[in-house]
């Protein structure tokens, strides 16, 4: 059984993926559709009138890109869990997080390949725990 804590971070961890994902279709979709030279391409069918539906049945590229918007669409919790994202990569980013002793700028990777040292070992252990954790994950992104 994996420990609540463990679950909650993957329920965020999809989370942030999803709204990840559907920002950048989004994004995407605007780009696309929001410049005057790809929207003169793509409704240019149009000026068939009423033929259009005769010669082309299918809806235009257009329509069915419009169509996604609201599907891709970012919710309130959407933005926040990009919030936290933002905040998490800020953090990351950060002098004081990727180089605390101000060592230079190679302490930042002797201190990841003096953690990749101590976690080697212990690497058979864990896992069973990260396979579950990578499992559950996807399950729940699925």
């Amino acid at each position: 059984m994996l420990c609540p804590h463990l679950q909650i971070l993957v329920e965020e961890a999809v989370a942030a993926v999803d709204a990840l994902s559907r920002e950048a279709i989004g994004e995407a979709l605007r780009l696309v559709t929001g410049t005057a030279t790809s929207l003169a391409a793509l409704r240019g069918v149009e000026a068939l009138g009423p033929l259009r539906a005769m010669l082309m049945p299918l809806p235009l590229p257009v329509d069915m890109l419009s169509t996604l918007q609201p599907a891709v669409a970012l919710s309130r919790e959407d933005r926040q869990a990009l919030g936290t994202i933002t905040t998490l990569m800020d953090l990351l980013a950060s002098p004081s997080f990727s180089n605390p002793r101000g060592s230079g700028v190679g302490g930042a990777g002797t201190r990841t390949l003096r953690v990749m040292g101590e976690v080697a070992p212990m690497l058979p252990e864990l896992m069973p725990g990260v396979q579950a954790t990578l499992e559950m994950f996807g399950c729940q992104l699925a």
